[in-house]
């Protein structure tokens, strides 16, 4: 009987041990080349904007609802946030002959475990003098980690470093290449203490 109680405090204290040490979620994310279209308004204005496909799946087991923060941090000391353009997302549509959620779609929306979801992040005014697009994604890993016992935030990002070659002529017409990607840490971790 005493070894039997012992069992199960040890198996009980291992179980709460586990849930509160759960893994840190994370969300699938696969994507696109970066392209740029030439979008010219009714004015005869002419704008360029640079664009990414991307696909999210949850496999996460639970519902996850949808926080995204996608922008372009460049080597020119420039960030381009992610915007709602609906006549360079149209065209960009038509091109590819899809369908794509935008970032107003996307915003909040909850994303069925199993599920997946494509969509389309559209930049403008990427300096054409950038050599480096170095593009990040917020929101598809859980905030909080746990380490040593310890609930810590972490703001990590899935970074493509895209890159483009040439002189200052003409930028925008360069081949965009993907260098590297990969998980990158923003910020200090802070410790979460609950009272």
């Amino acid at each position: 009987m005493r070894t039997s109680m012992r069992f199960l405090c040890v198996a009980l204290c291992g179980l709460a041990g586990t849930a509160a040490a759960a893994p840190r979620w994370k969300l699938g994310f696969t994507h696109g080349p970066m392209e740029w279209i030439a979008v010219t308004s009714p004015l005869g204005d002419t704008t360029v904007y640079h664009y990414l496909t991307y696909k999210i799946t949850n496999g996460t087991g639970a519902p996850r609802k949808l926080v995204l923060d996608i922008r372009i941090v460049t080597d020119v000391d420039r960030t381009v946030l992610e915007g709602y353009y609906p006549q360079a997302e149209a065209r960009i549509e038509t091109a590819l002959r899809k369908d794509f959620k935008n970032v107003q779609e996307l915003r909040g929306m909850e994303l069925a475990d199993g599920s997946s979801v494509e969509g389309l992040a559209i930049f403008k005014d990427v300096p054409p003098v950038a050599h480096v697009l170095d593009t990040r994604v917020n929101g598809i890993i859980d905030l909080v980690t746990w380490e040593n016992g310890k609930n810590y935030a972490e703001k990590k990002v899935w970074s493509m470093k895209f890159t483009r070659r040439g002189d200052e002529y003409e930028r925008q017409d360069d081949l965009i290449r993907l260098k590297e990607e990969g998980w990158v840490v923003e910020g200090e971790k802070k410790e979460i203490k609950y009272r």
